[in-house]
């Protein structure tokens, strides 16, 4: 176990920049029972590009104050030392509902304090607010509410106990350090996949990808996907998703010459969310011509891949397809992508509200797909995909699949069920 880790349990909030907007501290132990808030009220607050963090460690009498970290259990080597670096800090916090243990954040390369530090002016209630924890705020990452998922077990011995402090060191829970690694550092999990990690550092989402409500869409070291983590989600996509067997069966029918019924049997398995309200009156004679009209426009692409075609020069026929589509009762925006790729496998890439509200196209226009294609192409530009059963094309929908509409299904679920 030489990577050094740290668990941190505190109170849970939404924002972690003070009791104000509405956000209030629930859970963090006695003390906040007691005074009413808890001192980490402001460990995703920015000043002046850092983050200070607190945990309250257990206390003894007011003679002694506050307990010290023991920084030599996250490194044998910092034993007597006074701070140590390049830590990652999971911070956790009791979901007050399911009153399950989860991660709500982390600060990477982190300097970790053997004792309360209080040099930093963070007043609040007449009083100055200390900290164990430093880090920069571009090396920090606080998740949206709804995308706190990852559990921290509490079965026993080495696991997480009664106290705050969770130093994850003994050897039951390699396998479990592991994946807290793999969680974070490779991509690969809930936390950075949907519109769920917020960069509390104003300057940092300034230069980072925002999204109108301030969520930046990616963990921002990790900004497009990484070949490991690509190869992975595909075959997730294959345990996880049946549907995927009908597949061949719809380009199949186009390939015979069945285009309006391809059509019908795509959206009635792949868009039966919108298609269901729509098929009693749906016009199939008028969409049958609707489609061999479109087929002149659909042989433009057949030549071109997502990889080299230039979206700009077409941009006029994507929008005119997209367009044509959308208009359709039970179609509409992720119907349309949905059918396009269905005549041109190798250039449009698939979406549905998940995966775009993800990237911040929140209209669902021509305009948004047409934008969501470069940005396809520019995130994937890098990735190495060869396969005789599906394109590139629809392998970043199966990428987008896993990573952001399967944690918002579950999410979703999750709500329904409370």
């Amino acid at each position: 176990m030489d990577d050094k880790l740290l668990f941190l349990n505190i109170g849970w909030m939404k924002n972690y920049r003070g009791l104000k907007d509405g956000d209030r501290i629930e859970g963090g132990g006695n003390f906040v029972t007691q005074n009413g808030f808890g001192h980490e009220v402001f460990n995703f607050q920015p000043i002046n590009g850092k983050m200070f963090g607190f945990v309250e460690p257990k206390t003894t009498s007011a003679r002694h104050g506050r307990n010290s970290l023991h920084l030599e259990k996250i490194e044998q080597s910092a034993a007597g030392k006074d701070q140590i670096d390049g830590v990652l800090v999971i911070w956790t916090a009791l979901q007050p509902e399911t009153k399950g243990t989860l991660i709500v954040g982390w600060y990477k390369n982190a300097t970790v304090y053997r004792n309360e530090q209080s040099d930093i002016k963070r007043p609040f209630n007449n009083e100055n607010l200390g900290y164990f924890i430093e880090a920069n705020g571009k090396d920090c990452v606080l998740l949206a509410e709804n995308y706190r998922t990852k559990k921290v077990p509490r079965m026993g011995k080495g696991w997480m106990g009664r106290s705050n402090i969770w130093y994850a060191n003994y050897p039951n829970v390699i396998n479990y350090r592991q994946g807290v690694f793999d969680y974070i550092n490779e991509n690969s999990s809930p936390a950075n996949d949907v519109s769920n990690v917020y960069q509390p550092d104003l300057d940092v989402r300034k230069s980072a990808e925002v999204v109108p409500t301030g969520r930046v869409k990616i963990d921002f070291k990790i900004k497009k996907p990484t070949q490991k983590d690509f190869q992975k989600q595909l075959k997730e996509f294959s345990k996880n998703e049946e549907r995927g067997d009908l597949y061949p069966v719809f380009l199949r029918m186009v390939e015979d010459g069945y285009c309006w019924e391809a059509c019908v049997f795509m959206l009635s398995t792949w868009n039966f969310a919108s298609f269901r309200y729509a098929i009693r009156g749906f016009d199939f004679k008028s969409f049958d011509k609707t489609i061999k009209k479109l087929l002149p426009c659909f042989k433009i692409f057949l030549k071109f891949n997502i990889e080299n075609i230039n979206l700009t020069e077409h941009e006029a026929d994507i929008k005119k397809i997209f367009n044509i589509l959308y208009e359709i009762k039970g179609i509409q925006s992720t119907g349309a992508p949905k059918l396009m790729h269905l005549f041109a496998p190798e250039v449009f890439v698939m979406w549905d509200g998940y995966i775009r509200k993800f990237y911040g196209f929140k209209k669902g226009d021509d305009t948004d797909y047409l934008n969501f294609l470069v940005k396809m192409q520019k995130d994937f530009s890098k990735i190495k995909f060869h396969s005789k059963k599906i394109t590139l094309a629809k392998a970043i929908d199966q990428y987008n699949y896993v990573k952001i509409t399967l944690p918002g299904l579950a999410v979703n679920k999750r709500k329904r069920e409370r």
